[in-house]
């Protein structure tokens, strides 16, 4: 694959995350109606993100897959973060031959893990630093971020079954999330995601949510589809009594860039 299509296929799968496009249409198999849950399922399912909050960090594994034009790629990745907070560290298996993407992610920054094969590219420096705030793309270190939607949980709740996560028992609902109304409802840093959905004219988005006995989310799923092309976004949680020790690296020793078209020349092996 050319390097140059190598690097916007990257982009695309990294910006495509809860964006599936303007005008993207949501669906989940109809099937048989299911049972329904009643309002106080619904105040717990906008609730439910935040009682992440009590673990001081978070370890999370993520899948995004993107199927099209008889074709389907994934990434797989893991991480740790503060519930808190953007602060966590991430890996992510690209498709293609891509390589690993390693990245830290500090506040507003996320610093991302040069490819050996590129150092010297990069005047002998081992990160690449990019500022995320106001890019109106998602990164990778927001993951929890996808999580948060689910504040703008409205209307009907329903029961799809029951599963066993982790040794945990849980239910498995579906709802409906207002990306406005989660907006509004969640701090600034995790905003990204509902942001670029209530942006792109999209007013509900149907969400599966596994939680177990307390109330903590297990898992989620969305999944969307747009131009011909779908996406489905897997995260599988757990909270972790460890604690987060996380420093930014020496800045001598970090390239700083603008956008993350630039940002992946650096990190990925082609």
């Amino acid at each position: 694959m050319p390097s140059t299509l190598r690097v916007r296929l990257q982009v695309a799968l990294t910006s495509l995350v809860l964006a599936a496009g303007v005008a993207a249409s949501f669906a989940v198999d109809s099937g048989t109606a299911l049972p329904q849950a009643g309002g106080r399922v619904l105040a717990l399912i906008q609730k439910s993100s935040l009682r992440l909050e009590q673990y001081p960090s978070v370890s999370v594994q993520m899948r995004i897959s993107v199927e099209g034009n008889g074709q389907k790629v994934s990434i797989d990745g893991s991480g740790a973060f503060d519930p808190r907070s953007r602060n966590g560290t991430f890996s992510e298996s690209l498709p293609q031959g891509l390589g690993t993407f390693q990245a830290i992610n500090l506040g507003s920054t996320m610093y991302a893990k040069v490819d050996p094969a590129h150092i010297a590219l990069a005047g002998g420096k081992h990160w690449v630093g990019l500022s995320v705030a106001g890019i109106n793309q998602q990164n990778p270190g927001t993951s929890l971020g996808y999580l948060r939607i689910l504040a703008g949980a409205h209307g009907t709740v329903s029961v799809v079954g029951h599963d066993t996560i982790d040794g945990a028992a849980t239910t498995h609902y579906r709802v409906d999330i207002d990306p406005a109304e989660a907006a509004k409802r969640v701090p600034p840093q995790f905003r990204t995601g509902p942001d670029q959905l209530a942006a792109a004219g999209i007013h509900s988005i149907p969400v599966d949510v596994w939680l177990d006995g307390s109330g903590l989310p297990r898992q989620e799923e969305i999944r969307a589809s747009a131009h011909g092309v779908t996406s489905e976004i897997s995260l599988h949680l757990r909270g972790s009594q460890d604690r987060l020790h996380i420093r930014a690296p020496a800045p001598a020793d970090v390239l700083t860039v603008t956008s993350l078209a630039d940002l992946m020349p650096y990190v990925i092996n082609r």
